[in-house]
Parts: structure tokens; C-alpha cells; sequence
């Protein structure tokens, strides 16, 4: 068995609006105290900061293997034995490789899958739980 499922952030109409109300005055100061090539600067790295923002991300998850594949990267494969526990929040589910919270290294070391839809994530938590067992 196996799930899949996209994750599309730039739907997100209040997200999208707050990056433009932030970013577009920057924008502005920028090309009014720096000129033409401080813009195009800032442009290049603002872009570079926020481009997963703006792609989809495709999750796939089966028995042994979580495949993350975004748009502009490399395709990502993890183990799921690499992962001991998993916990589900407002925007997703976090996978471990541990199996008690550990505050500094998990942050690091877990990977965190975005799911939009409450029963896609129901799916995909009871999914885990059959791999993990309660978390």
C-alpha cells in the first residue's frame, strides 16, 4: 500500500498577500537607495529565499521508503526505519529518528511532511501508525 499527495503553498491567498505587502516595499527602498543593480539583487535573493513557496511538493509514502520530490531539487528518498515516532500538527506531521523528544537535535534531524486537508492527514497519520504504532 502506498499514499501520495501534493502540496501546493501559493494557495494559500493570505500567505501570498502578506509576502507582497512585506516584500514589494523592500523592493521599492531598494532600487530608491541602491539604484537598478541593488534591485536585481534583491530580486535574485529574495527569490532564492522563497522559492519553495512558490512549487509543489509531492509526497509519496509506502511500506519502506518516504519519497519527497519538489520542483527545482533533487528527489529526496528516506527509510522509514530511520524514523522512530511521528507527530501530527496544524500544517502536517513531523517524522522523528527519535523515539522521546529531544528539543535541539530533532530539529535537525526529522522531517516534516506538509498536509493541507484534515482527511488526507488522517490517512496518512493512521498509515503511520500501523509502521510506528501510536505516537
Amino acid at each position: 500500500m502506498q499514499i501520495e499527495w501534493e502540496f501546493k503553498p501559493y494557495k494559500n491567498k493570505k500567505k501570498i498577500f502578506l509576502y507582497f505587502i512585506l516584500v514589494v516595499p523592500f523592493l521599492i527602498f531598494m532600487y530608491w537607495a541602491g539604484g537598478l543593480f541593488w534591485l536585481i539583487f534583491s530580486i535574485f535573493f529574495i527569490s532564492l529565499a522563497t522559492f519553495q513557496f512558490f512549487v509543489k511538493t509531492n509526497y509519496k509514502i509506502d511500506e519502506e521508503f518516504l519519497y519527497i520530490k519538489m520542483i527545482g531539487s533533487k528527489a529526496k528518498k528516506y527509510k522509514l526505519k530511520y524514523f522512530k515516532r511521528f507527530e501530527i500538527f496544524k500544517n502536517g506531521i513531523y517524522l522523528s529518528p527519535y523515539k522521546k523528544k529531544r528539543r535541539f537535535l530533532e530539529l535537525f534531524r526529522g522531517v516534516f511532511l506538509h498536509v493541507e486537508e484534515d482527511s488526507q492527514k488522517e490517512k496518512v497519520a493512521s498509515f503511520l501508525e500501523k509502521i510506528y504504532g501510536k505516537s
